[in-house]
């Protein structure tokens, strides 16, 4: 009889192109990709589907940290596919891009405003959600110094500035896919 552990860890394992078989060759299959998966991390993390593991190439510094372990041709890739106007790439796990379809963001949506309603009841961060609010995308640094929050000053609601530091998104983009990145605890 087959072991249905082992069954499952097979289906993930062509299901997330973990199979070199199956790497990923042009950014239309990228694309194809993040379509039947509903989400992609850039890179490897926890069980959730990655793109650069999925590509299956050498990584442009190999031994190093960062972008020297990114793929060394298909690195671009990420941010070409979060061009699309079908694919968000947001921080909503734990400050590492993930890039989502339109169906998978319908899921998501409620859950980051759901967590924007709960900060709001928190003094330092309604402050800074509020500007955000009125200013529209900005980047933490420009928050800091329109607010006048110094570097000691701005550790404590650290989240938010964390949590929106990529707002200053690219042109085009809803004001309601802010990205947004999970707490340390």
């Amino acid at each position: 009889m087959a072991d249905p552990l082992e069954e499952l860890r097979q289906r993930r394992a062509r299901e997330c192109r973990l199979v070199p078989d199956l790497a990923l060759d042009s950014l239309a299959a990228a694309v194809a990709f993040l379509q039947d998966r509903g989400l992609l991390t850039r890179t490897p993390d926890s069980s959730l589907p990655s793109l650069y593991e999925a590509c299956h190439e050498a990584p442009y510094r190999p031994g190093t940290p960062g972008f020297g372990s990114w793929p060394a041709t298909k690195w671009p890739w990420a941010a070409e596919l979060a061009q699309r106007s079908d694919v968000h790439a947001l921080k909503v796990h734990c400050s590492k891009t993930i890039l989502l379809t339109n169906e998978t963001l319908a899921l998501v949506d409620p859950i980051c405003r759901a967590e924007l309603t709960r900060m709001e009841e928190v003094p330092r961060w309604r402050r800074i959600l509020r500007h955000l609010a009125e200013a529209g995308p900005s980047m933490a640094e420009d928050v800091q110094t329109e607010l006048g929050l110094g570097p000691e000053r701005a550790q404590g609601p650290s989240l938010p500035l964390r949590a929106l530091r990529g707002a200053g998104q690219p042109p085009g983009r809803a004001p309601g896919r802010q990205r947004r990145s999970c707490p340390r605890r």
